[in-house]
């Protein structure tokens, strides 16, 4: 996996009791109330069944140190910005930031496989398309295999889609573009037209002009 890209996946957020020893809490002295902290329940993509990590948000939002070009160095802050962005969230009672597509836009999906899916730690149709067989397997769907190969074509359409709007957008903006310019100089030939003296029209003598010759033969 390249090391500027994080495949985990953030299960869920929940507070407990500080503990001094297993299942001994520790008992802040001044209050006399047992202390709390978060803590995040994380995975890696499709693996929530089998691999599950439970980690304090005190020792996920740690500064990293290292150089910025160690492949681990990269890893641990991708994984610290991703995990705290979403515990921002939860501590403001808001929805997890999803990064793709809700499983809920796939109309090919029923309810329950929605549900199979997302108990994997799978919430975006891009995640559930590029999902490793093994990973995939594990999902309790019927035809579990088709499913992923709608959500690739459904990957395929989109970006066709996206490229078709993109291309109608920039014939769109050259037109309208095309447009101004003809309406700019429309108004700067109108505007010329308004300013020009006509063709027949005789220049005025400034002051201190000669007469012309025939003006001066009369006088």
């Amino acid at each position: 996996m390249p090391a500027n890209e994080l495949s985990i996946t953030v299960l869920k957020f929940y507070t407990k009791a500080r503990e001094v020893e297993s299942d001994v809490a520790y008992v802040n002295p001044k209050t006399g109330l047992p202390e709390m902290e978060d803590w995040v329940m994380w995975c890696p993509k499709g693996q929530a069944n089998s691999l599950v990590v439970p980690e304090k948000i005190s020792h996920i939002d740690r500064v990293v140190n290292g150089a910025d070009d160690n492949p681990t160095v990269q890893q641990a802050r991708l994984k610290r910005a991703y995990i705290m962005e979403r515990y921002r969230a939860w501590q403001k009672a808001e929805e997890m930031p999803l990064e793709g597509t809700p499983l809920s836009i796939a109309t090919f999906l029923r309810e329950e496989d929605r549900d199979a899916i997302k108990k994997q730690g799978i919430y975006t149709i891009e995640e559930f398309a590029t999902l490793p067989d093994s990973a995939r397997d594990k999902i309790q769907a019927p035809r579990v295999r088709e499913l992923q190969k709608q959500a690739q074509r459904f990957i395929e359409a989109g970006d066709k889609n996206v490229a078709a709007a993109r291309a109608k957008v920039q014939d769109d903006t050259i037109a309208k573009q095309g447009e101004e310019l003809a309406t700019l100089r429309a108004q700067m030939e109108a505007l010329l037209s308004q300013t020009a003296p006509p063709a027949d029209s005789e220049p005025k003598r400034g002051r201190g002009r000669p007469p012309k010759l025939e003006d001066a033969e009369a006088a």
